[in-house]
């Protein structure tokens, strides 16, 4: 698990990246690393404006139960173990599946691939706390970009301020150029 802070102008970011199990694991597995997380989330300021994205290994289906952490435009009709366990974790952290709410081309919701088979999923999600859901602009995946992964890249588009540190500038150094005229100076400078 990975967690980034960011300074913004009105409030700060943050950023956690999980790595959830996949949907064979062990229960008691699953339940650890939700566990970790929320760890994570509990150390995080309540101020800021949370982020969390990564690979949940969850799909996230078209259900009516999911409307109020998932939007319609997922790319699965049912939702599997860590699809429950996704949602159930949102809804408790007030948070909103962002991935799931942009209409886009069912390719550009892929976000991986069995490289054997043509089974495509979207596994990686991208949540974030409903008050400042309207800062992500959009988002999906980046299918050129060659990460030697059988994931997708997944881009958000995200409208934020950030701050500018601003010091003072040093006044700039003027050259008394008149100095190289005098008689005196040119004799000591040859």
């Amino acid at each position: 698990m990975c967690k980034l802070r960011i300074r913004g102008k009105f409030y700060n970011l943050t950023l956690i990246s999980p790595y959830a199990p996949t949907e064979d694991a062990k229960d008691e597995v699953k339940e650890h690393s939700y566990e970790e997380l929320n760890i994570t989330l509990e150390q995080s300021s309540k101020h800021d404006a949370l982020i969390i994205l990564g690979d949940f290994n969850a799909k996230v289906g078209k259900e009516m139960n999911n409307g109020l952490v998932a939007g319609k435009c997922t790319l699965h009709n049912e939702t599997n173990d860590n699809g429950l366990r996704l949602c159930q974790f949102a809804e408790m952290n007030y948070l909103l599946t962002s991935t799931t709410i942009y209409e886009h081309k069912k390719i550009h919701n892929v976000t991986w691939k069995d490289p054997e088979n043509k089974v495509v999923n979207q596994i990686d999600h991208i949540l974030i706390c409903k008050g400042r859901a309207s800062t992500i602009q959009d988002v999906r995946t980046l299918r050129g970009p060659n990460c030697d992964s059988d994931h997708f890249i997944v881009r958000a588009i995200i409208k934020q301020k950030i701050t500018t540190n601003y010091e003072k500038r040093k006044q700039k150094q003027s050259w008394d150029t008149n100095r190289r005229n005098s008689q005196e100076i040119v004799h000591k400078y040859q």
